[in-house]
């Protein structure tokens, strides 16, 4: 519901919410080029909101921007749970490869970079019915 009202928002109120301190923000369509072609997707990205200062040595991590605290919370539930679901998976992965400690896979990914990128595809109608890019597979 957040990304629905989110990008229901005027391109220039949406163009906003983007950083030169992170990659976390938003990404308008057409904006990104894949194998020669320009997506028409537009998509919110989320990174770890990095507030602490020494952790800014980390280039484009820093403090995310969001549109609303409502939106930075389903983000941030939605990550979490996804999150859980992948330690488990990457713990079973472990076990069907029977290794020794099947949570090693889990703790290689720990406190990765994991982000979200939350796209909202064009309609037929909006792009005159060309295909909405590399993104749309």
């Amino acid at each position: 519901m957040q990304n629905k009202l989110f990008f229901s928002r005027a391109l220039e109120e949406k163009k906003q919410y983007t950083s030169d301190l992170t990659y976390t923000g938003y990404v308008y369509s057409g904006e990104e080029k894949k194998g020669g072609q320009y997506d028409l997707v537009e998509l919110y990205t989320v990174f770890p909101d990095i507030q602490e200062k020494q952790d800014f040595a980390i280039p484009c991590h820093g403090p995310a921007v969001y549109p609303a605290e409502d939106y930075k919370q389903a983000i941030t539930t939605y990550m979490n749970a996804t999150g859980d679901m992948c330690e488990i998976l990457l713990e079973l992965i472990g076990f069907g490869l029977d290794y020794d400690d099947p949570n090693i896979l889990k703790d290689i990914a720990k406190n990765g970079f994991h982000h979200s990128r939350n796209l909202r595809f064009k309609s037929q109608e909006e792009t005159s019915g060309a295909s909405n890019g590399i993104s749309a597979h």
